[in-house]
C-alpha cells in the first residue's frame, strides 16, 4: 500500500541526471512507493523551484520490454517481491528524460516528451527560450505499475488506482505545484474518481486534462477541447497558468470549462 509510511530496505538510487534536481528528494524518499522503487521518482527540473509558476505534468504509465511479465502480478509488483535484478531501466523516470534531452528526443518512445516540450516552448509560460523546458517543470506518470503490454494503455486495477492517487497527492504535498496538467484521459479519470481532482481544488491548484501527446488526438481538433487540437488545448492551459501567475494576486487558477469531464 502506497502512502507516507516508510518501507525498508530501500534499493540504491541511480546517479542524478544533470537537469534533474535533488532538492525535494529527502521528502520524496518518505513516500513508501518511492522507497520501494526509487527508480520511479518523478522528474523535477533544476529550475522548477526557482519559478513562481510551478507546472507538474502528469502522464499515464511506464511500460516494460515485451518479454517481461513480472509486473503482471499486481501484488508482487507493489511489494517488489518478484522483480528480477537489472530489469527496471524502462521505468527510471529521471534517466529516461535526461537521456531524451541529451539525444533530442530521438526514437518513438520519446514522442510524448518531445511533443510536451514543443508545446510548452510555444506557450507564453515557457517560450522565452531561457532554458531547456524540462529543466523548468516537473513530470511524473500517474500509475505506478507499468502497462501490461509494451506501448499500450494500462488496465487499471483497484490497487493501481489507490496507489496512484496516494503517490500523486503525496508528491503534490511535497512539490506544491501551482498548476497541474494531466496528459492522459485515463489518468485524469482515475484522479477524479480517486479524489485527486477534489484534492487539487481544495489546495487551490489549477489543473487541466489534455489527450496523450503520442496519440492522434494531440493533433486532431475535438469538441471536448473546444474544437481545437489537444496540443492547442495544452498550450492554452499553459498560457492561462502564466497569465494567472503574472497577476500575482493569490487567486487560484480555475480549470478551463472543457476540463470538467
Amino acid at each position: 500500500m502506497a502512502g507516507m509510511s516508510i518501507a525498508s530496505p530501500m534499493p540504491a538510487s541511480p546517479s542524478p541526471p544533470a537537469h534533474s534536481s535533488l532538492e525535494f528528494d529527502d521528502a520524496l524518499d518518505q513516500i513508501e512507493h518511492y522507497r520501494t522503487y526509487p527508480e520511479m521518482k518523478l522528474w523535477v527540473g533544476t529550475g522548477f523551484s526557482a519559478r513562481s509558476l510551478k507546472l507538474l505534468v502528469v502522464g499515464e504509465s511506464h511500460y516494460l520490454p515485451p518479454e517481461d511479465q513480472f509486473h503482471l502480478d499486481i501484488g508482487g509488483w507493489y511489494a517488489r517481491s518478484a522483480v528480477p535484478p537489472g530489469r527496471l531501466g524502462w521505468v527510471r523516470t529521471r534517466a529516461i528524460i535526461q537521456n531524451g534531452i541529451n539525444n533530442r528526443w530521438k526514437g518513438r518512445a520519446k514522442v510524448i516528451y518531445r511533443n510536451i516540450e514543443t508545446a510548452l516552448a510555444a506557450s507564453s509560460a515557457f517560450g522565452d527560450g531561457s532554458a531547456q523546458v524540462f529543466a523548468r517543470i516537473a513530470f511524473m506518470n500517474f500509475f505506478q505499475r507499468p502497462a501490461e503490454v509494451s506501448g499500450d494503455s494500462i488496465k487499471v486495477s483497484n490497487q493501481d488506482a489507490e496507489v496512484a492517487n496516494t503517490v500523486f497527492q503525496a508528491v503534490v504535498h511535497v512539490l506544491k505545484p501551482t498548476a497541474v496538467v494531466f496528459v492522459s484521459s485515463k489518468a485524469s479519470h482515475h484522479a477524479k474518481s480517486g479524489g485527486s481532482h477534489a484534492f487539487l481544488d481544495a489546495m487551490g491548484i489549477g489543473f487541466a486534462r489534455a489527450p496523450h501527446p503520442a496519440t492522434a488526438w494531440w493533433h486532431r481538433a475535438s469538441p471536448r477541447y473546444g474544437n481545437v487540437t489537444g496540443k492547442a488545448h495544452f498550450i492554452a492551459f499553459a498560457n492561462k497558468a502564466a497569465a494567472a501567475d503574472g497577476q500575482r494576486c493569490g487567486v487560484p487558477l480555475a480549470r478551463l470549462p472543457s476540463d470538467l469531464g
